[in-house]
């Protein structure tokens, strides 16, 4: 079921924001130590929101 996180693994290590977040979420869904820190960071205001792209034009439609 899981198979394919393997070969994302190794960027996971390395850099885990080059992986979308859902990649992100099941990778650390293995690991319960790194959803405590997770956790703990959020309490202390330590871990801030991704990064939201605000540049990009949103389409608005008249109706």
């Amino acid at each position: 079921r899981d198979a394919d996180l393997l070969q994302f693994v190794d960027v996971y290590l390395q850099n885990p924001g080059l992986l979308s977040k859902n990649l992100h979420d099941r990778i650390e869904a293995f690991d319960t130590k790194s959803k405590i820190d997770r956790a703990k960071a959020i309490l202390k205001g330590e871990l801030h929101a991704r990064h939201i792209d605000t540049v990009t034009a949103v389409p608005h439609y008249n109706v």
